[in-house]
């Protein structure tokens, strides 16, 4: 006898749904970071499970330490995919240091604005993630080592802009880069060490964690072009 033809899939469609005035308490043991979102607004119109038109999405919230997050672009439920244009305003540096910690033990402080078109698609195996037109500025800058450690690295002004990256193919190229009113300062301690190689974490050998070495190809990175404006650096030697 013939095949059964395979059931057709419930049509499960929602006009519009909005969410306003929400908060989001999230929280990472593994890096000892939370943070809380407020006054969280959602927007989707147009939401269906079968269509073949995608829904409007709309998102935005603020953070408890001042960052602005937007988020506008299409959903589709099936399969899933995601496109987005984001933007982030007026983030601190300093409240991503845990994110930082098992890679330097310097400080970061300013200000970060960001934004870029992002683009996920899951095909049942394998997550695609792509960003497009990416930029980031950040103002006030200012990197330095812990108490005791003189390194300083400081900038009136980075602004990154043409940014995409391919989560696949692990690859990230940006087109342009300038950083206006650099100042760096380094000191180059008895040992013939400079204090910047100190703020360096050694990464954690793969046998002591018990996990199997990343097998992972590396990320490839290319910078079109990078300019450095009215910068002024500083050595000493003990």
């Amino acid at each position: 006898s013939p095949a059964a033809a395979p059931a057709k899939p419930v049509d499960v469609a929602v006009a519009q749904w909005r969410l306003t005035d929400g908060t989001v308490h999230f929280r990472d043991d593994t890096v000892n970071f939370s943070r809380t979102l407020q006054a969280v607004a959602v927007e989707v119109d147009g939401l269906s499970n079968t269509g073949a038109t995608p829904a409007k999405l709309a998102v935005s919230a603020r953070t408890d330490d001042g960052a602005q997050l937007k988020a506008a672009g299409e959903l589709r439920v099936t399969p899933p995919q995601l496109a987005v244009d984001t933007s982030v305003e007026s983030l601190p540096l300093a409240g991503l240091a845990p994110y930082l910690r098992p890679f330097s033990r310097a400080v970061a402080e300013g200000t970060v604005d960001a934004g870029g078109r992002i683009s996920a698609a899951y095909n049942g195996e394998a997550l695609a993630l792509t960003v497009a037109d990416g930029r980031v500025a950040a103002g006030a800058l200012r990197v330095r080592g812990p108490r005791g450690n003189t390194a300083q690295l400081s900038a009136t002004a980075v602004e990154i802009t043409g940014i995409g990256a391919d989560l696949q193919q692990r690859s990230v190229e940006i087109e342009s880069a300038t950083i206006s009113g650099a100042r760096a300062q380094a000191t180059r301690n008895a040992d013939g060490r400079l204090d910047w190689q100190a703020l360096l974490v050694d990464p954690a050998p793969s046998a002591a964690s018990g996990r199997a070495p990343d097998q992972s190809p590396e990320w490839k990175l290319s910078v079109r072009q990078a300019r450095v404006v009215h910068a002024r650096a500083t050595a000493t030697a003990e």
